[in-house]
């Protein structure tokens, strides 16, 4: 990905929509830091098996998963703004409030799992969005989890989900080859 500039509007934009996907209870659990600046983006390239994307990137959207997301605060506050909008009753609101009451005896382990279930989702949609605007992204999972967080102060409530490099690619990637859908489907008839 060769040196090419996002502006941030768009950047923004390509992450509003992809925050259109679905996700656990709208919980929006989500949270994107974004890096531009050459110097940080070779730091992370340091930690991210010196991959050639991170440095060429025009951004490097790094994907977090927000633990504190599973709260009735976090759920009310955006279930109050659908209700505003009046693309919700309010008692659908108070219903989905009382399901994430329940969250609160789930543990931790079952909060990441879905943390990065909710994260594929709006990672598919991110890249999507950017590929309909003309860039090219990738999805990677190789880097050093804590070197990562260290780096850029990451706050313990926050998961590490992808890393994706966002800009134009200097080649053409390679075609994909994928199972016959025979091999990866079961039929319980």
């Amino acid at each position: 990905m060769p040196d090419v500039e996002i502006p941030k509007e768009e950047l923004m934009a390509i992450i509003e929509e992809a925050m259109f996907a679905p996700n656990s209870t709208n919980l929006n659990s989500w949270r994107f830091l974004i890096v531009t600046e050459k110097e940080q983006k070779e730091a992370l390239y340091e930690v991210s098996m010196q991959q050639p994307a991170v440095k060429g990137a025009a951004a490097v959207i790094i994907l977090l998963g927000d633990l504190t997301a599973y709260t009735v605060a976090n759920a009310d506050e955006i279930s109050a703004k659908a209700v505003a909008q009046g693309t919700m009753t309010e008692e659908i609101r108070q219903g989905i409030n009382e399901n994430v009451s329940w969250y609160y005896d789930v543990s931790e382990e079952q909060k990441r799992e879905w943390l990065m279930l909710d994260q594929g989702l709006v990672a598919m949609q991110l890249m999507l969005s950017a590929k309909d605007r003309g860039y090219d992204t990738v999805a990677m999972s190789g880097f050093e989890t804590e070197a990562v967080r260290k780096l850029f102060n990451i706050e313990d409530h926050l998961v590490n989900g992808l890393i994706i490099p966002i800009g134009k690619a200097q080649t053409p990637g390679f075609e994909t080859v994928r199972r016959d859908v025979s091999e990866v489907v079961t039929w319980l008839d």
